[in-house]
């Protein structure tokens, strides 16, 4: 789900930030419909298959439409200077909180899990971010 929250904020920052003030937003307006149709097209064939992880799966596939579809758009209006360096260091700190989410699973109460995995993911992204600088 971290890596959905980051294309979020991405696609979000090029809504607010390009395409709205730009008076595009029929553009955004049908990129979040696709985005939602694909969402629940890709939902109702992944559920019965893989469970409620399909739903973080589907959730991940769609924000990174937005993001994409945003992005050309954006780009197409303005020149974006876009260091794919700083996206990947952005996605592999995203994967670093997911495996450390994953590994604090296993505590016994759930007050524990989240205090661990807060505990552990701030730093591990931080530095994740420090380190592919």
């Amino acid at each position: 789900m971290s890596c959905a929250i980051a294309f979020s904020i991405y696609s979000y920052t090029f809504i607010q930030c390009i395409l709205i003030p730009q008076k595009k937003e029929k553009i955004v307006f049908y990129t979040t419909l696709f985005s939602l149709a694909v969402n629940i097209v890709l939902d109702l064939l992944l559920i019965p298959v893989w469970g409620i992880a399909a739903a973080a799966v589907t959730t991940i596939i769609a924000e990174g439409i937005t993001l994409l579809i945003c992005l050309f758009h954006a780009k197409r209006s303005v020149h974006l200077y876009m260091d794919i360096r700083n996206i990947f260091s952005v996605l592999a700190g995203c994967i670093g909180i997911v495996a450390i989410c994953l590994l604090c699973k296993k505590m016994s109460t759930p007050v524990m899990r989240v205090a661990l995995s807060v505990l552990f993911s701030v730093p591990a992204y931080f530095s994740m971010l420090y380190i592919l600088k």
